[in-house]
């Protein structure tokens, strides 16, 4: 990771029950402001779980 990122994410795959609701995604943020949009019941918070160290089962 370089210095200047904040957060970076390599094959990271979230399942739900018997879903997969995040498969292999890969991101790397750097220094700023960030948000996730959406209508509600959509999924936004369950996104979050794995920034948290929260497991669903």
């Amino acid at each position: 990771m370089d210095n200047n990122n904040v957060l970076s994410l390599d094959s990271i795959t979230l399942k739900y029950r018997d879903k997969i609701a995040i498969k292999d995604l890969s991101l790397t943020l750097t220094d700023g402001v960030y948000g996730l949009l959406g209508p509600n019941g959509s999924g936004k918070s369950f996104h979050y779980f794995p920034f948290y160290g929260l497991i669903i089962s």
